[in-house]
This record gives C-alpha cells, structure tokens and sequence, in this order.
C-alpha cells in the first residue's frame, strides 16, 4: 500500500494545476507570466553567481585601503600622546585662531594692547582652529584629533587617485602603505602647521578635476574640484601652483569635449581665485602688501640651502643617518643621476595627451598630467621664492612635502602600467622589491613614532615642558618682557610679550631701517617700567651673533642664568647682577656652556623601551 504524497510532491501538483501546460505542434510550453518569471529567476541566479567574486574582491580592495588609513590615523594619535608639535608659525596660527573665536577678528592681541591682523600667512588654517575651537574640547586637542583625521584621508585619496589610473588594487594598496608609513608624511602631520589641510584640499581637487576630464559634462564635479583647490588656495599660498596645474591640463586639451566647455573653466578659475584675490584686498588696505613679503629681490642662498633639499629627498627613501653619510659634494650628482630612470618610467605615460583614450582608462593621463604639471609648478614656485622674495624659506621636508605625495602617485601608477607589459618574473621581483621597500619604511616610520611618543616635538617636547626659564618666567608678576622666541612664552607659560628688535629683515637680508629707534625704546621701556629681556637658547650668543647680542643687553643687568636661557634686567645702582654673581654678559654664557656641557642630557624611561636621551631645547 502507497503512502501519501510528500510535501514537495503536493506543492508539484498544485504548481501543475495553477500553470496547466499549452500544447503547441506537440510540445508543452508554460504560459507568458510563469516563462517571464522563471527567465527572470535564471537571470537573477546566473548575475549572482557572476558578481559575487567581483563584489568580494571590490570589499577586499576598499578594506584594504581603510585598514591603512586606520593605521595611519592611530600612529598620529601616538606619535601626538603629548601634544601636536608647536613652533613659530604655529603660534601665528592658533593666536589667529583664538581671536577669530573669541569673536575680536582675525589676527593677535600683543602686549602693548594693539591688534595685530593676520597678514603673513592666508587665512583658512587658522578659521579652520577656530570652527574646531567652537565645537569644544579646545584648539591644540581637538586639533591633534583633527590631524589624524586628515592623515586618514590622505591615504585614501592617495589610493583613490591610483585606482583611477591604473585599477591595481596591489598598487593602491602600496601607494596607500607607503604614506601611511613613511617617517617624512608622519612627521608632516604631528605639528600645529597648514601643511596636512593644504594636501587633503589640495588632492582631493586634483581628484575631482582629473575625473571631471573624462567627462566634462560633469558640471558637479568641476565645481566641487573648484571649491577644495580655493580653499587650498586659501590656506597656503603655494596653492596657486595647484591651480596654474589644472589651467596648463585644460590649455593642452587641444579639439576635444573639454574644449567646448571654456566658459566653464574660466569660471571655475574664477572660483578658485576668488577667496584669497579678497584676502589679498584685504592685505593690501591693511599694509599696502598683497601677501606681506618684500619686494622681489635678488638674494641667492648658498650652497648650503640646494644640498639640504637635495638631503630631503633622500630622506624620502633612506634614513636620516644613510643621508647624511654621504659626502655633501655628491648628494646633487647622486640625486640628478637617480631622476634619470625616475624621468624615464614616467615620460611614456605623459607623451599621452591629457585627453586620450590610448591608456587603461581615460582618467589615467588627464590625472597623471594634472600631477606632473603640479611637481614643475610647484618647483617653480619654490625656487622662485628662494631666489627672489624669502631667502630663508627653508627647503626642507615640510616645504617639499606637496610634491612627495605628487611624485609617489606618478611613480606608483607608471610603474604598474609598464609592469603590464613585462614578463612574470620581472613582474614578480619588482613587486617584491617595491614591498620590501615598504616594509624598511614602515619600520622606519614606526620607530620614530615609538620615540617621538615619549619626547614630543618642539616646543610640545619634554625638554620645553621643563625648561627652567619657562618655570622662572610662570612665577613673574605682570610685568613687560622682550624675548627672542615669542611662541615658547606663549605656549608654555602663557605669557604674551615683546620680540626682540633685529637688524636686519630676516626676509631678505636688508639692514632694517628702525632698528637704532626700535632697541631705544627696548631699552626705555625696561627702564622704567621694570621689564625684562629674555634670551633663550643653550647659546643665546651664538644664536643672535655677538654684535646683535651686545646691542640687547647693553645698559642691562643679568639677573639670573639657566641652563637654556638668561634672563636680563635694569641696571642696579652697583653695576652688577641682583643675585649678587659680579659677572658680566659674556663671561655669564660662557660659565652656562661649561655648566651645560659637563652636566648630562636628561634621561627619560619608557616603560618597555628602557631609557631615552632627550636634547634640551634649542
């Protein structure tokens, strides 16, 4: 005896006798509705199992990219435990910062009452602070949190923009590795400075405009790339390259999609020009300056200057001590010997015109021109300032820093195009040696986080935070002070005061023209008024040159000697220092150097690393 039908067979016979069969010329055929859905199912099962890997690897690729960001986020967080580093151009910043958000304008209080505005520098980094400083938890902390942040989104727009030219996930992912890793991009991104604001608005524009090359049409993308190059603009002045990158691209589109758009790249233009073209007005009505810097002259630095920027960039790849092994003589010849192959892997992918179909994606040599004009703009521009308006603009990690990240995307997305067409093995050993790379750096990045974690940067470092000056200058009254470094009494004892006058324009090199009339009145006011002059430094004889040195503290009694500063008063009634020491300036420092050089660095202990050698202040 047959037992009743099963579930599956019951549910069969009811599909059957809703769906009856249509016979045609003898064959069975399901009715219109039930063959449209049963083709719809097929399809829908068949895309499934097609898209799945490519969806599993798409996760891979961007999760990748964000566990580098995330890491690259935390080593600024540690490497920060005691603070972002702070030096000069920090305190303009943050005092700028604090007077737009105490709603007293954009600028400084000083200590005879006067509002000093903010002309030195453009305005963006320090509005920036303030929006930080309106959302709570303070500046300088909710500014270390934000320098993490953007440390973040520049490895992913790092990775982005060599995805689009070149859709290797290997490749984003050494691009995204080696800025999360390299000692130059952390150390960028742990001082108080305009730098990591200028990089992220600055390659988030070239991101959008080389995307806005493959289609024009594409009016959003053209204005949100206007809008970050502006404000890029508008937070260093070095921005302009940036800009004249994007003209230079549009002017070699030559007939094509781009170039029936004009009327919308000059627009553009005009975006990206207008904020700061305000502030310069600005500038101008306040001074009579557009960017405060003197007039063009020609002041060539020494040799010293160009072998230190070449030092710079081979700090890029090697370490500090490998760099600086090298005799001074050849790092030029060593360093125009290493850009020839570097030229080389990148001149075939830019002999495509910017609008070209020829390479892997139409993106791909429309962004690679954007960044290869940007390198010689910015270079320009650099040199040109060194030559002709700011001989002391140094050429350093942190003035060359935009084109670091230009050049490791260009090198990066050439290498994996060529890498396209090379055999396997080739293949398989330049890959090799490019992550062995990686991985030095990342060591290399790693301990100088471990070690700047316990000793801070500048005047955030241990050696300021216990500095005897600064702990002599905290238990003063209310009294005026003339000092040689405005930014460590501000910072660290929370005291505002006087700069010292100079001789000279430190910008170009000329004898200031006050300088008899401005030491006058150093000297008046501490006279009667009972102020002092404060001098840091191990050496503030060396540091300020004998005469300059002489010039300040004559008529002036030295009042008390620290191991990193001396602190010089009115001239009492027996000629000689309160503290009752008999002797004079110079014979003060040179006991302060002895006393200095037998008395050993001070000493920190980490809790695993054991001990470290910490510098005094400088």
């Amino acid at each position: 005896m047959l037992g009743r039908p099963g579930r599956a067979s019951r549910q069969a016979s009811a599909k059957r006798r809703a769906f009856p069969p249509i016979i045609l010329n003898g064959t069975h055929r399901l009715p219109e509705r039930m063959s449209q859905r049963a083709a719809a199912n097929i399809s829908h099962s068949t895309s499934t199992r097609l898209e799945r890997p490519g969806r599993v690897v798409a996760r891979l690729r961007w999760a990748g990219l964000g566990l580098a960001a995330f890491t690259g986020f935390l080593l600024i967080l540690l490497a920060t435990r005691l603070g972002l580093g702070l030096r000069d151009d920090s305190f303009a910043f943050v005092t700028a910062a604090e007077s737009l958000s105490a709603g007293t304008g954009l600028g400084r209080w000083a200590s005879d009452g006067t509002f000093r505005p903010l002309t030195h520098f453009p305005p963006f980094y320090s509005v920036f602070l303030a929006v930080l400083d309106q959302l709570g938890g303070g500046i300088l902390p909710a500014a270390r949190w934000a320098h993490a942040t953007l440390f973040g989104l520049t490895i992913i727009l790092v990775g982005l923009m060599i995805y689009d030219t070149t859709e290797s996930s290997m490749a984003m992912w050494i691009g995204a590795g080696a800025v999360a890793s390299s000692r130059t991009t952390l150390e960028l991104f742990t001082w108080a400075q305009s730098e990591p604001l200028y990089i992220v608005l600055g390659l988030a524009g070239l991101l959008l405009l080389g995307r806005q090359l493959r289609t024009p049409r594409h009016w959003k993308l053209l204005v949100g790339s206007s809008l970050c190059l502006s404000l890029a603009f508008l937070t260093r002045y070095a921005g302009i390259s940036l800009i004249l990158a994007g003209i230079l691209v549009w002017a070699n589109s030559g007939r094509t999609a781009a170039a029936q758009h004009r009327w919308k790249q000059v627009l553009a233009v005009g975006i990206m020009l207008a904020p700061t073209s305000i502030f310069m007005v600005r500038n101008a009505l306040l001074l009579g300056n557009l960017i405060d810097r003197p007039l063009p002259t020609w002041h060539p630095p020494g040799a010293e200057a160009w072998t230190g920027a070449a030092l710079t960039i081979f700090q890029w790849i090697l370490p500090p001590e490998w760099g600086r092994a090298i005799p001074r003589g050849l790092l030029l010849p060593i360093l125009a010997a290493g850009a020839i192959p570097c030229f080389l892997l990148i001149r075939p992918v830019l002999r495509v015109r910017p609008f070209s179909t020829a390479t892997v994606r139409q993106a791909a040599p429309g962004t690679l021109w954007l960044l290869g004009c940007h390198v010689v703009v910015y270079l320009f521009l650099v040199v040109g300032t060194v030559l002709w308006i700011d001989r002391l603009t140094p050429l350093n990690s942190r003035i060359l820093s935009p084109i670091f990240f230009s050049l490791l995307i260009l090198l990066v997305a050439s290498l994996e195009l060529r890498l396209r067409r090379m055999p396997s093995a080739r293949k398989i050993a330049v890959i090799a040696f490019s992550l062995l790379l990686l991985a030095f750096q990342g060591g290399e990045g790693l301990q100088w986080t471990r070690e700047i974690r316990w000793t801070g940067l500048g005047l955030a470092s241990h050696g300021w935070r216990s500095s005897p000056t600064i702990r002599h200058i905290r238990q003063l009254p209310d009294i005026t002070i003339y000092t040689n470094d405005l930014p460590a009494l501000y910072f660290l004892a929370g005291r505002a005061a006087f700069s010292v006058p100079s001789p000279y324009d430190p910008a170009s090199g000329r004898a200031s023209a006050d300088y008899e009339a401005a030491l006058f009145e150093m000297q008046t006011r501490i006279h009667k008024e009972g102020g002092l002059l404060i001098l840091f430094g191990l050496d503030p004889q060396s540091r300020l040159g004998p005469v300059h040195f002489g010039d300040l503290t004559e008529g002036l009694s030295l009042l008390e000697v620290f191991r990193d500063g001396l602190v010089f008063g009115a001239m009492t009634e027996e000629g000689s220092s309160p503290a009752g020491s008999g002797l004079s300036a110079t014979e003060c420092v040179h006991s302060m150097q002895a006393s200095h050089a037998a008395r050993p660095a001070r000493d920190l202990r980490h809790p695993r690393r054991g001990t470290i050698r910490t510098p005094f202040p400088p």
